[in-house]
């Protein structure tokens, strides 16, 4: 996996195997980008999958069943936990924005102009995710920091 960004056509910084599932590039529920440059350090945000844990295998013919794992339904079947990750860009590092146990959902991040003060969207943890796009009574916490 490589992360290639570009503005007006040249590249800025390519980050290569980033420690993340599948990037969210969609803006109605998870995705969504933001960029920001102060005086100090140049960021990038973004949404992916957390870093999958290795599945334990299951022997066939054995008596275990899978654990069922409520998913996010309709058009987000199989999305796994959204994480909001940033890039240093003057660094290239890729890291959590923070890092979060208690399963939660974090979305459509977007940096007020000018600083590294960051808004985002958080779903709280649930076993029965509803379906992300004809379910509108969900409830959601703006966060900002």
């Amino acid at each position: 996996k490589t992360i290639h960004l570009y503005q007006e056509g040249c590249l800025l910084s390519r980050i290569v195997k980033p420690k993340h599932g599948k990037v969210l590039t969609d803006d109605a529920m998870f995705g969504g980008t933001s960029f920001t440059k102060n005086y100090e350090e140049a960021l990038f945000v973004y949404v992916a999958e957390a870093e999958e844990e290795p599945e334990n295998k299951i022997a066939p013919g054995s008596n275990i069943h899978p654990r069922f794992q409520s998913d996010y339904g309709e058009k987000y079947v199989g999305v796994k936990q959204p994480t909001i990750f940033v890039v240093e860009l003057t660094k290239g590092i890729v890291r959590r924005w923070f890092t979060d146990d208690k399963g939660e959902a974090f979305c459509q991040p977007c940096f007020r102009p000018g600083t590294n003060i960051l808004a985002y969207r958080k779903l709280p943890q649930s076993d029965l995710k509803l379906g992300a796009v004809y379910c509108f009574n969900r409830p959601a916490t703006i966060c900002i920091d």
